[in-house]
């Protein structure tokens, strides 16, 4: 057989047939190399033919908490508490810079995917907790004043 860059389906399936009769194959022995350089080409014919997409940010965690054997409550020194851990794990709020930092630096999970976009149930929701309906506007009043604080919470939430 001769080894070339796999151009087709079919020379790809003659590839992994090939990759199966060598599976075998003595170390050092001819036919382990050609089993190294099979499997080279077939792993770049399926890179760019059968991408797998990365998960999303909350299904990367859970996918490692299954691996690592790890609960909800085994989070809380990353995350926060058991109601955010659980907020974030449903969806209900995002992962902050600081909760990406401590699953990255505390568990190892790798930042590209942590930071990753990812849509939320609970969304519009500046705070993560509360609706803007509670943030009182510019034009709040306490004692004839707009209330300290007013103006720089109507500019987040515009």
């Amino acid at each position: 057989m001769q080894i070339r860059i796999i151009e087709n389906e079919e020379q790809y399936e003659a590839y992994l047939a090939r990759i199966e009769e060598l599976f075998d194959a003595p170390e050092g022995s001819a036919e382990a190399e050609e089993l190294k350089l099979l499997n080279l080409l077939v792993n770049k014919y399926e890179q760019d033919n059968y991408p797998i997409s990365s998960p999303d940010p909350i299904e990367f965690i859970k996918i490692r908490m299954e691996d690592l054997g790890l609960m909800d409550k085994d989070l809380v020194p990353y995350i926060g508490d058991k109601a955010i851990v659980s907020k974030v794990l449903n969806r209900k709020r995002k992962l902050s810079i600081d909760m990406i930092r401590g699953l990255h630096k505390g568990l190892g999970f790798p930042l590209e995917v942590l930071v990753q976009d990812y849509g939320v149930t609970g969304e519009g929701s500046v705070y993560g907790h509360r609706s803007r309906s509670h943030v009182r506007s510019s034009k709040s009043v306490r004692g004839g004043k707009p209330h300290r604080g007013a103006q720089r919470v109507s500019k987040v939430t515009k």
